[in-house]
């Protein structure tokens, strides 16, 4: 087989380069997935889909020909090699009149968003399939939100101007959850929609390095494993190394027979704290 190397540099609207984003190759009109091979000889296959390199950059070797290739929700007709059929005058007058209706739509939404020379207000029915999706919102029927919902990247920004808001972050080395402006809770709700009893589990105080916990916590070897140890904050009660919580213990006896510290060494073995091996 004659295998010819395809490479192109890719771009968002924004003018970023396309960096590491996922690519399909297509054999030409049809849903098939192409052969691809990374060196000449077609010894070394590649996986279909692929990725951009880090710079934007779409690189495989595959049989001489035209072929289709989706990247970024857009699909492009390429030709791979010198016998590839170029594409028509047709092609060519198509691909024109569809990158004017997108950088018109683009001008368009940028000059709403600005509020600029071409402002507009907007019904649910006059965009296409907007009032269905709302439809589906039913809770957020006649809300309001003074505030901004950011999504930089992959990050998350939801902020009540200038009061508090909350990240999700994922552009550092680290997956954050971030708060500002307001006390951080952490809980579960028993129903499925935001409703039924609410569990506190952990509330950050805003200001300060204080976390405070709630509830009852139990520290294993994994998420579904048995209770290692058990703090048990709705019962005040303690257990350690898989005994059962214990409330506070009371030591009785007297110190001068021993029979204190035989009373303090049970408490400590009933609460897991030891392993009570004496000579009794």
């Amino acid at each position: 087989m004659a295998l010819a190397q395809y490479s192109e540099l890719f771009w968002f609207p924004s003018g970023a380069l396309a960096a590491g984003v996922p690519a399909r190759v297509f054999q030409h009109q049809t849903n098939t997935l192409a052969t691809l091979w990374a060196d000449s000889g077609g010894t070394v296959p590649l996986t279909n889909p692929l990725q951009t390199s880090g710079t934007g950059r779409l690189e495989f070797w595959a049989e001489e020909g035209r072929y289709w290739v989706h990247i970024d929700s857009e699909a492009f007709e390429i030709a791979v090699g010198a016998g590839a059929q170029p594409a028509t005058q047709q092609d060519i007058a198509d691909e024109e009149a569809r990158a004017d209706a997108a950088y018109a739509a683009l001008l368009h939404a940028a000059r709403h968003a600005a509020a600029g020379a071409d402002p507009v207000t907007l019904s649910q029915s006059q965009i296409t399939g907007l009032a269905t999706a709302l439809a589906a919102l039913a809770p957020l029927a006649g809300a309001t939100f003074t505030g901004a919902i950011v999504i930089d990247g992959a990050n998350l920004t939801v902020i009540d101007t200038g009061t508090k808001g909350y990240r999700l972050r994922q552009d550092g080395s680290d997956l954050d959850l971030e708060a500002t402006g307001a006390a951080l809770f952490l809980s579960v709700w028993s129903g499925t929609a935001f409703d039924g009893t609410q569990h506190h589990y952990l509330r950050l105080e805003s200001g300060t390095h204080i976390a405070h916990a709630s509830g009852i916590w139990q520290f294993a070897a994994g998420p579904f494993a048995g209770a290692v140890h058990t703090l048990d904050g709705v019962n005040d009660r303690l257990g350690f190394h898989g005994a059962d919580p214990v409330g506070q213990a009371t030591i009785t006896g007297s110190r001068a027979d021993g029979t204190a510290l035989a009373s303090l060494l049970t408490a400590l073995a009933l609460r897991g704290d030891i392993i009570d091996n004496t000579d009794p």
